[in-house]
């Protein structure tokens, strides 16, 4: 039996229609209302004075929110500078409730996640920074139960390498839809980005670990949303000052069974 082509095939005005139609661009309804919303839902200032001034004049944030959607800020400094200070203050305008009892309390109301690389993050240091903001605003019975529901839409991941902060941050929608399903994200916070520089620099530089080398190979197979950020990032310059004595560099253990990455943020209880 002999098939004769199509009509559809031979005719050039069909052709031409379907490799006009492939030249549209096209996108979800979702990732429209997200574009949308960077520009005309901003998360609001974050009164702190200087710092929204300073976005204001320099940054290219709306009027009424000197921060955009997408914006990443790097907190530089020396020791006791302030720093953890101010990433405590951001996170709880982030988690604080936009108002309370008609009360105007000066939050975003939104989910936060603080990628905890140096293991240092002070909870209770953080409930105080929100209960002092409670004070002036709410009667005093109301302000325990104001912390908790706060601290609800805080999650604290505490990666342990560079590949399970990389694949974490990869990973945060499919978090953000499982430990937070009916809030926004508002903030993303890694404290510090530079925790796992002195162990990345001797992996690289130090003899080749032919069980590491495999390892990696499979972890990037694995999340392939990894090399997308590694690739990018390959020529990238970083200096780092640490005010103390370095050792030794620290040996190079076996890694952990590939399973464990991603890390998986959990609620603070």
């Amino acid at each position: 039996m002999v098939h004769s082509p199509s009509s559809h095939t031979l005719n050039p005005y069909a052709l031409q229609a379907d490799a006009i139609i492939q030249e549209i661009h096209s996108e979800s309804l979702l990732n429209l209302l997200n574009s949308l919303a960077s520009e005309t839902a901003p998360f609001g200032p974050t009164h702190i004075g200087a710092l929204d001034n300073y976005c204001c004049d320099y940054g290219s944030g709306a009027p009424c929110s000197p921060l955009k959607r997408g914006d990443v800020l790097e907190i530089q400094g020396p020791p006791a500078s302030g720093k953890t200070h101010l990433i405590y203050y951001l996170l709880a305008t982030c988690v604080m409730p936009a108002m309370h009892r008609s009360v105007h309390v000066l939050g975003w109301e939104r989910a936060a996640i603080v990628y905890d690389t140096d293991n240092s993050f002070d909870v209770r240091r953080f409930q105080r920074i929100i209960s002092q903001r409670f004070q002036d605003l709410v009667i005093p019975e109301e302000v325990p139960q104001l912390v908790e529901q706060c601290m609800a839409r805080l999650s604290i991941v505490r990666p342990t390498s560079t590949l399970q902060l990389t694949s974490s941050i990869m990973n945060v929608p499919r978090f953000m839809s499982k430990l937070f399903p009916r809030l926004e994200l508002g903030m993303i916070v890694v404290d510090s980005l530079s925790r796992f520089y002195w162990s990345d620099r001797f992996a690289a530089e130090g003899p080749k670990d032919m069980e590491l080398e495999k390892w990696l190979e499979v972890g990037s197979n694995r999340f392939p949303g990894c090399s997308r950020i590694l690739e990018p990032n390959s020529r990238v310059s970083i200096t780092n000052y640490s005010p103390h004595q370095l050792g030794a560099p620290p040996n190079v253990q076996a890694p952990k069974p590939i399973k464990t990455l991603p890390a998986t943020p959990q609620p603070i209880p």
